[in-house]
């Protein structure tokens, strides 16, 4: 009788775990970082976190995230965070998001450029679709998908902010929804 009292009352513990999955974050994972500045934001849990480094010495941070990697040897897509000190590279986010324009946009196609707002601060969205053989780390099996990216610039701090989600070209409305997630719940955390 004992053990069939701990038996069950182990089966309602699992059962309530298990229940316990079931949030409003249930599909994704926090990110923190707490180096060089200080933010969170919530990603995919079928990322995984390639990279994250920043130092005070250089202004910058970098957080790398890959999808899961497919059979056929290629990756759905990447996230990117790059975060640099203004005026070490570029003197704001517009001086940034004009040399991505320039450098990837004019060899592709331009879908959408807007002013959006990360974290009720202002920024610009831009997304675009490029050939892949202009991503110079892409592994040959992706060679022959259309990328699409989408990629947000912002100042903050004394810093520029960038955050780029790409996708092949058939995962687009996924990456779309998981890049729309990541912006509603990035934070400064002063």
């Amino acid at each position: 009788m004992f053990r069939g009292l701990i038996l069950m009352g182990a089966l309602l513990i699992m059962a309530a775990s298990f229940i316990g999955c079931d949030s409003s974050m249930e599909g994704y994972r926090v990110f923190t970082f707490n180096e060089v500045a200080h933010f969170s934001f919530e990603y995919p849990a079928h990322y995984k976190i390639t990279s994250a480094h920043g130092t005070v010495e250089d202004r910058t941070i970098y957080i790398g995230l890959r999808d899961k990697i497919l059979p056929e040897g290629r990756t759905n897509g990447f996230i990117y965070l790059y975060v640099e000190g203004a005026g070490d590279t570029y003197r704001d986010a517009g001086a940034a998001l004009e040399n991505e324009i320039w450098q990837f946009v004019r060899a592709g196609h331009l879908i959408e450029h807007s002013a959006i707002t990360v974290d009720k601060m202002p920024a610009e969205l831009l997304v675009y679709s490029r050939e892949p053989d202009l991503i110079p780390e892409a592994p040959a099996s992706s060679l022959e998908v259309m990328k699409v990216t989408r990629s947000v610039y912002f100042d903050y701090d004394g810093f520029i902010w960038n955050l780029v989600i790409e996708s092949d070209e058939d995962r687009v409305e996924e990456a779309e929804a998981d890049f729309e997630h990541l912006l509603e719940t990035f934070q400064i955390l002063d």
